[in-house]
């Protein structure tokens, strides 16, 4: 009897801790699966913001160049209409004035200030809105920029470009524009270099931007991004376009290399 009572006390513990332990597998299995739904919602809150801010910067850009198209067109077909006009007038001015040496002096002086903002106004527009990008494409459009910056600066531009096979949509030509046109201007405005090295080239699926010049470089720090609005508008646009940019420095140069997928 006494041994019955004694198997049925042990039954009873052993039921007893079997539910205890049952019960500590159940709250423990809770908590893991509630911190594991927490961790996904704040994955997928950091992925949703990520998305938003990626969306509100695309949207900032595309509006930047939907308006610098339409001021440089308003550039280009208004003012620069009129200073033509104005300069044909002056011209047609000079056959009527006869020889008074002075109306001669005033028209002509007149018509070289109307050329160069002219010359300026065409200027503008171009940066602004490339029209050879457009027409073109990329590769026609840089190598034009490439020969502007030659011929307007002591810079040696030296291009190479192997986009056989590459079809850019006109979002990605346009930002990898922006880019390169910003790299110059950087270039230009602080390395003290005398030559530019620029390859385009294409491989796996991927276009890579390789950037060099041999100026005075920049001081490059690990995981720490220069502070410069120029390099904070090239990173933006990287961004844009879903790429990788990479700074390095040999020597006194400074070399920028950007990938990105072509598709």
């Amino acid at each position: 009897m006494e041994g019955a009572n004694a198997i049925d006390v042990y039954l009873l513990l052993f039921s007893g801790t079997l539910v205890l332990f049952l019960l500590a597998i159940s709250v423990v299995a809770s908590i893991y699966l509630y911190r594991r739904r927490l961790s996904k919602q704040k994955a997928a809150m950091i992925e949703m913001q990520n998305r938003l801010q990626l969306d509100m910067l695309r949207n900032n850009i595309e509006a930047l160049e939907s308006e610098r198209k339409r001021f440089a067109e308003d550039l280009h077909d208004d003012i620069g209409g009129k200073l033509s006009a104005l300069r044909l007038s002056l011209s047609q001015l000079q056959l009527k004035s006869g020889d008074a040496e002075s109306v001669q002096r005033t028209i002509e002086k007149s018509k070289e200030i109307i050329d160069a903002t002219i010359a300026t106004v065409r200027r503008i527009s171009h940066n602004m809105l490339p029209p050879a990008l457009e027409m073109f494409g990329l590769a026609n459009a840089v190598e034009e920029l490439c020969s502007w910056v030659s011929t307007s600066s002591t810079l040696t531009v030296i291009m190479d470009y192997q986009l056989q096979g590459i079809s850019l949509d006109q979002k990605k030509q346009l930002a990898l524009y922006r880019i390169i046109q910003e790299l110059f201007s950087n270039t230009i405005r602080h390395a003290q270099a005398s030559t530019i090295s620029l390859t385009l080239c294409t491989g796996h699926k991927e276009l890579e931007l390789v950037y060099k010049d041999d100026g005075k470089g920049l001081k490059v720090l690990p995981d720490k991004p220069f502070t410069g609005l120029g390099f904070r508008n090239i990173e933006e646009r990287v961004k844009i376009i879903k790429g990788k940019i990479r700074y390095s420095q040999e020597g006194n140069g400074f070399e920028c290399v950007i990938r990105f997928s072509a598709n």
